[in-house]
């Protein structure tokens, strides 16, 4: 792809918007970065740019889903003590 291509072409509709808020949210936004990229509307770089801060997102948000289930596993063995 020749750097003129890159610059015409938009990696994304312009009305789209980043849904980043849940997990699931996340997820379908992840899935059409790897669409663009598939169909060749989404450069490599900025392909590759994305997909790196997506992973880093999606693993905070395990993070979170981890600890929250470590709390309920506490409260429920301070419960049965």
């Amino acid at each position: 792809m020749s750097s003129e291509d890159m610059t015409t072409k938009a990696p994304l509709p312009p009305t789209s918007r980043l849904r980043l808020s849940t997990m699931e949210a996340s997820r379908k936004t992840l899935a059409r970065f790897i669409k663009a990229r598939h169909s060749g509307r989404m450069d490599s770089q900025l392909y590759k740019d994305l997909v790196y801060g997506m992973s880093q997102l999606l693993h905070y948000f395990k993070t979170e889903t981890l600890d929250d289930l470590a709390e309920r596993l506490e409260a429920l063995e301070a419960k049965s003590d």
